[in-house]
């Protein structure tokens, strides 16, 4: 019995000296076509890591990597977004989506794959269907696209009036009132191969959803998409129930999105442009982003248009977060490669570096508006509290001598 104990712990201890066998390549495309397997060291974990290049390619680093760093990362049911120094060369730089570890023989293939990335399917309940506006010059106009039975396609322009135009508008959270139906052709027709939902649609304009509509058969029309319907909106509407979101992955698109229908509209904005980071200042309808390829700090309305850069970074710059102060109208941002927290006027004026030592890589800020500035006191004003204190403080002891000296004057006539 003694012996078997003893040739259980032995072997044991020679397989974890060993290390686990796992799949090791680097760049590819999709984990499962790696066919290079390669034994680990001591101590150290299978892992796999999903990277996006500056191109928005996604490839796979696979090998081994050091227990203590996997214990950071998670055994598989974790996920953590962790990024290496910036290469030298910023605008190229990759970006991190996914990185894992597993303690099992050739396990890494299987991790930040399929449960990630494959995309989601149906449509949620909370609404039938979903509306998006497709190239238009701005965010209030565009062809009409309907997603229905997890796939988009276009709406036929048979009877498409102004009616119809106001229920569109109104689920992109959109006045009603003054939409304009815009006949095919005045926007970028779908491609040929994609569905046309909808014909005949005959809305009252006070429905709340192109579905509650009349409207043919889905699927079933005679038209081509040189017929997709259009509408303009009116540009002037409510911010109630009014989210902007950014995908990064797409390229830096902001989508402006109804939270009643879920229903949106992409941002036009200068394809040269790849937001990373982005804020909304509500008091003057105006967005702000933070572009690391190009160095820039960007204004817009949230429209898309008067698209202004209001600050020109150094080449060793690496934007990561911005945010807007709009009561004390200042805007702050984190750089990353300079290590530089900094803030400036929401015009560009007044730029001023906050904090520039004892920074590792900033990447997050959180902002308190309710404090004057954000919180911050430049050394000016320091300086300047600091001496009127002292003035204070001069003051009450001189007014406490005086006190002491007219006290004693009275005891001595008494």
């Amino acid at each position: 019995m003694e012996r078997c104990v003893v040739f259980f712990v032995l072997s044991s201890f020679i397989a974890s000296a060993s290390g686990l066998s796992c799949y090791q390549c680097q760049g590819v495309s999709d984990p499962s076509t790696c066919d290079v397997r390669a034994a680990c060291p001591a101590g150290q974990s299978c892992f796999v890591e999903r990277r996006l290049d500056s191109n928005l390619r996604e490839f796979y680093n696979m090998g081994c990597e050091k227990r203590l760093i996997c214990d950071v990362l998670g055994d598989g049911r974790k996920k953590r977004n962790v990024r290496p120094e910036p290469a030298v060369d910023r605008v190229t730089r990759d970006v991190t989506l996914c990185n894992k570890c597993c303690l099992t023989d050739n396990c890494n293939a299987e991790l930040c794959y399929d449960a990630e990335i494959s995309p989601t399917t149906g449509v949620p309940h909370s609404s039938d269907i979903y509306i998006r506006l497709i190239g238009g010059s701005n965010a209030y106009e565009g062809r009409v696209d309907v997603y229905f039975n997890s796939q988009w396609g276009s709406v036929c322009e048979d009877n498409w009036t102004g009616y119809d135009a106001g229920v569109v508008c109104r689920m992109l959270g959109y006045k009603a009132d003054g939409a304009g139906a815009l006949a095919g052709g005045t926007f970028q027709s779908a491609p040929q191969s994609a569905r046309i939902w909808l014909e005949n649609v005959n809305c009252t304009g006070s429905e709340v959803s192109l579905y509650s509509c009349p409207h043919g058969p889905w699927g079933i029309h005679d038209c081509d998409h040189s017929q997709d319907a259009g509408v303009m909106c009116p540009a002037v509407s409510p911010e109630d129930d009014i989210i902007f979101l950014l995908d990064v992955g797409a390229g830096g698109i902001i989508y402006r999105m109804n939270l009643q229908t879920q229903s949106f509209v992409p941002i036009p904005m200068n394809l040269l442009y790849r937001p990373s980071s982005f804020d909304y200042d509500p008091s003057f309808g105006r967005i702000y982003f933070v572009d690391p390829r190009l160095h820039q700090i960007v204004s817009m309305n949230f429209d898309g248009t008067d698209a202004r850069s209001i600050r020109q970074l150094d080449l060793n710059s690496a934007l990561e977060k911005v945010e807007v102060d709009p009561l004390n109208r200042l805007l702050f941002y984190t750089d990353d490669g300079n290590n530089v927290i900094a803030s400036l006027g929401l015009d560009g004026s007044d730029y001023k570096q906050l904090i520039t030592s004892n920074l590792d890589s900033p990447r997050e800020i959180v902002l308190d508006p309710r404090s004057n500035g954000g919180g911050h006191v430049d050394d000016d004003d320091e300086e300047e509290e600091e001496e009127e204190g002292e003035e204070e403080e001069q003051e009450q002891e001189e007014e406490d001598d005086d006190d002491d000296d007219g006290g004693g004057g009275g005891d001595g006539m008494g």
